[in-house]
């Protein structure tokens, strides 16, 4: 490979941008299916939080999640979010392979009210506060991690204009085959597609696992335990889930000692949430 080249693999800007944010893809030179996604404001890398939350409402499966320690990565036909991964366009119109398309999402935020009562089944599910760098140290590469970017419209995601400017720089250099650049181009365009929301659900302050690769159908993101570092249980989940809230602290108790308890309720005079600790 020229010089040239080399340099275009290891900082390949996809020139796919939004309003405040530019994403750029890197490539090893030697192995373009390595691949590192990143995205800028300001001409920033973005930083990502030392600590996620994972929301979970009451559901029994969400006790088989902590027990056998993994995060589920969901289809996005299941979203709650219509428009999420262009899952509304026609599958002809969608060059994403959804059918092996894994996502798991977590928040930036403990103490949004709306996120308690869209997520945990209002107050009858619990929040798990994980250390991000631990969690990745045990999960594999494949699984690139990503903030959510939101946009008042994606218009122009849809039509993907940007990603001629990104054909174009690439068919400057000889030292591609087709095969390459199809492969290339598909990866800046999965990136911006996986990680544009509407703006309306900004709240959620979103971060995403992205696995672009699942299979046998395996949609299970195994974690190490000792990334857990806290828990926060809804406050109606004793009194109106009882059994639920049994099996939840009996799990606790037997493989996450280390972590602590926090009961979330609302406070009595301001518009807050509070984090009671009680003893496991």
């Amino acid at each position: 490979m020229t010089q040239n080249t080399i340099k275009l693999l290891s900082i390949l800007y996809s020139k796919v941008y939004t309003r405040k944010y530019k994403f750029k893809t890197s490539f090893e030179y030697d192995n373009i299916s390595h691949i590192r996604p990143k995205i800028f404001q300001a001409s920033k890398e973005l930083v990502s939080p030392k600590f996620i939350y994972k929301y979970f409402n009451n559901d029994e499966h969400n006790l088989d999640s902590l027990e056998k320690k993994y995060f589920y990565l969901s289809h996005p036909k299941d979203f709650n979010d219509p428009f999420d991964c262009l899952n509304n366009l026609p599958y002809s119109k969608n060059n994403l392979n959804i059918n092996n398309l894994g996502v798991c999402c977590f928040s930036k935020v403990k103490n949004s009210s709306p996120m308690w009562g869209n997520y945990t089944n209002n107050y009858k599910g619990f929040c798990l506060k994980v250390d991000l760098k631990k969690l990745k140290n045990n999960i594999s590469k494949n699984n690139f991690f990503l903030k959510v970017i939101y946009e008042n419209s994606i218009k122009n995601l849809i039509e993907f204009k940007k990603a001629i400017e990104v054909e174009d720089e690439l068919n400057k250099y000889n030292d591609f085959n087709f095969k390459q650049k199809n492969h290339i181009l598909k990866v800046v365009e999965f990136f911006y597609r996986t990680t544009i929301k509407s703006k309306s659900w900004n709240y959620e302050k979103e971060y995403r696992f992205i696995s672009p690769s699942i299979t046998n159908n395996d949609r299970n993101l195994k974690f190490n335990i000792n990334c857990i570092e806290e828990i926060y249980i809804g406050y109606k989940m004793k009194s109106e889930k009882p059994e639920f809230y049994r099996k939840l602290t009996d799990i606790l108790k037997g493989k996450y000692k280390h972590v602590k308890i926090f009961i979330v309720k609302p406070d009595t005079v301001d518009l807050k949430l509070n984090f009671l600790p009680i003893k496991q």
